[in-house]
């Protein structure tokens, strides 16, 4: 202040300036952060089924500064979306291998087969394609075409897989089915019914003799296997 003395008596006032100042506590003030305005949601993660749509938000309203508090909360937020049943149409599975050929000569088949599970239609989804037409399911091929070998009568049971049987007289090479001696004839010259050839005990074969007497040659069975033995010889 001007007092030191005071002007009197007409004395001239101070010069200068009453006052000063200087800069004190010159560091940037804290700025906490917060959020921006929610984004708009983005597209759902899947078409059906039950997917997830997502939305974002960023912390620049105003952003942290000069050791401020970042925002408080979630920068994201989640919602389920398109919850409505997959409708799954089916797909064909990968052919499975080839079966063991139905002989050992003279020509037969191999087949091997798919379904349709890969994936199984679902949701009143559309069945395979082709899933009702032949040849879709199974599929077959001709194996094993070389002629059998001439050889003795009863040689041929050696030739078959496990789980087949030759009759005696070769003219049918193999038969897929479990032979019981039942007086019944399932080969071409009886040898199903035999005691030398296929077991049979003698007890069986003198009743099925009295209860069957110039029936067996007559069944179905008998019949078919006749047959094909004719196709075979008029084939080789």
């Amino acid at each position: 202040s001007c007092s030191n003395p005071t002007p009197q008596y007409g004395g001239r006032s101070c010069s200068g300036s009453s006052t000063s100042s200087q800069a004190c506590y010159t560091q940037s003030c804290p700025i906490d952060g917060g959020f921006s305005n929610w984004g708009s949601w983005g597209t759902c993660s899947v078409t059906c089924g039950g997917g997830t749509q997502v939305r974002t938000r960023s912390c620049s309203n105003p952003a942290p500064q000069y050791g401020g508090a970042n925002c408080a909360g979630s920068p994201s937020q989640n919602k389920t979306c398109n919850t409505n049943v997959c409708i799954i149409d089916g797909a064909w599975s990968q052919w499975g291998s080839w079966s063991t050929c139905s002989v050992t000569c003279g020509g037969g088949k191999q087949s091997r087969s798919r379904a349709c599970i890969d994936p199984p239609p679902a949701n009143g989804g559309k069945d395979c394609v082709g899933m009702h037409s032949p040849g879709m399911h199974s599929d077959y091929k001709l194996c094993i075409s070389q002629r059998c070998p001439a050889t003795a009568p009863g040689v041929y049971i050696q030739l078959c897989p496990e789980g087949w049987f030759t009759c005696k007289s070769g003219g049918i090479t193999c038969i897929q089915n479990v032979f019981k001696c039942d007086c019944s004839f399932d080969c071409d010259d009886g040898s199903d019914e035999t005691i030398g050839y296929a077991g049979c005990s003698t007890a069986v074969i003198t009743q099925c003799a009295e209860n069957n007497s110039g029936k067996l040659l007559t069944s179905p069975i008998t019949v078919f296997c006749l047959l094909l033995v004719m196709l075979y010889q008029q084939t080789h």
